[in-house]
């Protein structure tokens, strides 16, 4: 989950909600969207607080990144205000989103050992959100939870033939090709991760 699928907000202590969508292709092409709401962190700041450090600089530097990625087109970026944002992003491949989720990772002390990624082997799927060991909010998860909201929305143009995971609150839409997961933070910190293991229809 960090934009989500991997996400900024998430090491901050503030109100936080994130909500992120993957749409895949028949091929693993696909897109990514993110809807980032922020606004009772930012209502919370000092009203000095110095805006090249605040969310909008984060968010500006986040995508100067993901922009550089080989496989990944059409990014689109926005602030709505007051701490909403939206962006966007089409990938070639798993190799190309894989990449984009290690730039936007949670735990900026150690992108490779936390960031989600996906993995494929036939029509089975496999999708890993590692331990967050380096979070700042790790430390106090229950300062956490209650104040971030994270969901994860995953959709594919194959039926779903079945889901394996220990993860909480992994569930599938009633159009058996959609998969929605609502973890708690401290459920994040999980150790080993999470992992969700997704089944396709043949083609």
């Amino acid at each position: 989950m960090r934009l989500m699928l991997g996400i900024i907000c998430l090491i901050l202590i503030g109100s936080c909600t994130v909500k992120q969508k993957i749409h895949f292709n028949k091929d693993f092409s696909g897109k990514v969207e993110v809807f980032l709401d922020m606004s009772q962190l930012i209502a919370a700041m000092p009203q000095d607080s110095n805006s090249n450090n605040g969310p909008d600089s984060s968010f500006n530097s986040t995508f100067s990144e993901i922009e550089s990625i080989n496989g990944i087109s059409n990014v689109i970026s926005r602030s709505e205000g007051n701490g909403v944002y939206y962006f966007s992003y089409e990938f070639e491949n798993l190799k190309a989103l894989n990449a984009t989720l290690q730039n936007t990772t949670i735990s900026n002390a150690d992108k490779d050992n936390a960031s989600p990624y996906f993995k494929k082997r036939g029509r089975k799927l496999k999708y890993v959100f590692p331990e967050l060991k380096d979070s700042s909010a790790a430390a106090q998860p229950e300062m956490v939870d209650g104040y971030v909201t994270f969901s994860l929305e995953i959709d594919f143009q194959s039926d779903i033939e079945e889901i394996k995971t220990e993860s909480d609150n992994v569930t599938k839409r009633s159009d058996n090709r959609t998969l929605f997961w609502t973890p708690q933070y401290t459920n994040l910190l999980k150790k080993g991760g999470n992992i969700i293991e997704i089944k396709l229809s043949r083609q």
